[in-house]
């Protein structure tokens, strides 16, 4: 009974969408990124013929129908599309805002993943304003981001300060696994580039990155002392889950093909400097790399 009835001509549902907006008169504003469009992998459609879109839904319960009654960006086709992020926003009456924030592409040809965590990807987003059905303006970046909002350049009613800015909140522990490994004293050497390891730190969490085989099993380990955590790497051919969490950059891979993984170790509940241990199918490595929080 949740189910709505499409009505209307031009119908089309939305697909990985972003930045769900109700309007000021109850229609739904939404980015439909437009990830495959299907639930049909053997009905998936490519990234270089595929679009992303600003879409408007008029939604009656009454008689649980959906009408499409606005779109822009699917006539840009896949020069604006976004596999993630991006954002709409309502300006006024028939005045929007639309980014497609996550556009990538490598040798020109269109990525269906996330192109920030491929190194030899171009990087791009645009925003576009529209106002009555006329593109008003128009900004290209060579960049991603996920948001955009536009603002007023003075404002009689904010003083800003400058000082340097407080953080607030946290991204909460990454969970562990409950198990000890030992006979981290007698871990072999890691053999050198066979997994292309990175480790880079930011402020609040430690970046991993690294390839594997389709099926293995790997734990990375923290080791200090008596304070041991041990994290479940998963390696899966899943093109992605939720983008700010893990990236499992794996489309169109054979069998037998490395896949790059990266994984997130939040600082939240680590204290001192940890040796970086890594089990690999029952195996455990030393990296000979430390991390400090």
């Amino acid at each position: 009974r949740y189910f709505f009835t499409p009505i209307g001509e031009n119908f089309e549902w939305q697909w990985s969408q972003h930045s769900a907006k109700v309007l000021p008169n109850g229609d739904l504003f939404i980015f439909d990124n437009g990830n495959n469009r299907s639930k049909n992998p053997l009905d998936y459609v490519e990234a270089k013929d595929n679009y992303s879109r600003g879409v408007i839904y008029r939604l009656n319960t009454d008689e649980m129908t959906i009408e499409q009654i606005y779109e822009y960006g699917k006539e840009l086709g896949s020069s604006f599309y976004s596999p993630y992020i991006s954002e709409v926003d309502y300006l006024g009456e028939n005045h929007y805002l639309i980014h497609s924030g996550g556009m990538g592409s490598v040798n020109g040809v269109p990525m269906n993943q996330p192109a920030y965590f491929n190194p030899e990807a171009k990087l791009e987003a645009k925003t576009v304003e529209v106002l009555k059905n006329q593109v008003i303006t128009t900004l290209d970046f060579p960049i991603q981001f996920y948001r955009v909002q536009k603002m007023s350049l003075y404002s009689s009613g904010f003083n800003y300060n400058l000082e340097p800015g407080t953080r607030l909140g946290t991204l909460g522990q990454t969970p562990t696994l409950k198990l000890d490994i030992n006979g981290l004293w007698k871990a072999k050497e890691l053999p050198a580039n066979d997994y292309h390891l990175t480790f880079n730190q930011e402020s609040d969490r430690l970046i991993f990155n690294a390839q594997f085989k389709e099926g293995q099993k790997v734990k990375l380990i923290l080791s200090k002392l008596a304070d041991q955590r041990v994290y479940d790497i998963r390696v899966s051919k899943t093109s992605y889950s939720a983008m700010c969490i893990d990236l499992f950059n794996a489309s169109d891979v054979n069998d037998g093909d490395l896949l790059s993984v990266t994984n997130y170790i939040n600082a939240e509940g680590l204290s001192g400097t940890y040796q970086l241990y890594i089990q690999i199918d029952g195996n455990v490595y030393k990296i000979n790399q430390k991390v400090t929080f």
